[in-house]
């Protein structure tokens, strides 16, 4: 899955790190989905800058080598590091960095982001046990740093559906109003009304519309049995002219999906 696609970027003249550290993520890709890439998985005639490119913008972490020799490198430099950068930068990607050996790692962009390791604790300087601590280490970030991502997605899913259910509830809703009250609330917020008789329904409707916030009125008793322009005593509130309005949108939608 994309989702837990880790990629690697190092020197080939790291190559050592690269294979241990891939012991070390052996039991995250045997026990879960997650895959790991670096260009070991490119086969002969390859297109390879092309399926480098496409393995970043796949990746939801990356793991840097980060060695003298991995800061020398042209290609590094100038087309994976600009493309994990950014994909970082977009909240598409984190970065993690196991610092190999001494170099100007913190003269770097690189030194905003995070390291396994201290740049003064280098695999280099460190003696077996303490190097096989930090790629335990490593693996131990990634995990958790997946596990995090799942649940954003899973929070991010619930999230979706519950505005889908939201908006259905709404249609829902906007369609329940009978044509005629509706038809009477429309008349209202596109003032003037027009001419009335204060009947039973009307009445009925009125009294409804005020219940609910849509329409504010003083008193139906006040409200004469005929009338030329009901919008004398009846105004609109901010609620009834944000029904109609998406009530027209509902319409309007409805139509465009017909058509």
């Amino acid at each position: 899955m994309a989702d837990s696609r880790v990629f690697i970027s190092y020197s080939h003249k790291d190559q050592k790190w690269l294979e241990r550290l891939r012991v070390h993520l052996r039991p995250l890709v045997r026990d879960s989905d997650m895959e790991v890439w670096d260009d070991t998985r490119l086969q002969a005639g390859d297109a390879w800058r092309p399926e480098i490119k496409k393995a970043i913008g796949a990746a939801s972490i990356a793991v840097l080598l980060v060695s003298a020799d991995f800061l020398a490198s042209d290609f590094v430099i100038q087309e994976e590091l600009p493309a994990l950068s950014n994909a970082a930068d977009e909240g598409r990607l984190r970065i993690l960095q196991l610092i190999v050996g001494p170099c100007r790692f913190e003269h770097t962009s690189l030194a905003r982001f995070q390291t396994v390791n201290s740049p003064a604790d280098t695999l280099l300087s460190l003696n077996e046990y303490e190097r096989e601590a930090v790629l335990a280490r490593v693996a131990e970030r990634i995990e958790s740093a997946l596990r995090e991502q799942k649940i954003k997605a899973e929070i991010h899913s619930v999230q979706t559906q519950l505005d889908e259910m939201s908006r259905r509830v709404s249609e829902l809703f906007l369609s329940t109003m009978s044509p005629a009250m509706y038809t009477n609330l429309h008349k209202i917020v596109n003032a003037p009304f027009g001419s009335y008789e204060m009947n039973a329904g009307l009445r009925r409707e009125l009294d409804h519309l005020r219940t609910i916030g849509y329409v504010e009125l003083e008193s139906l008793s006040k409200i004469p049995k005929v009338g030329q322009n009901l919008s004398e005593f009846v105004k609109s509130t901010e609620a009834g002219r944000r029904f109609v309005q998406l009530r027209e949108e509902l319409n309007s939608n409805k139509k465009s999906t017909l058509t």
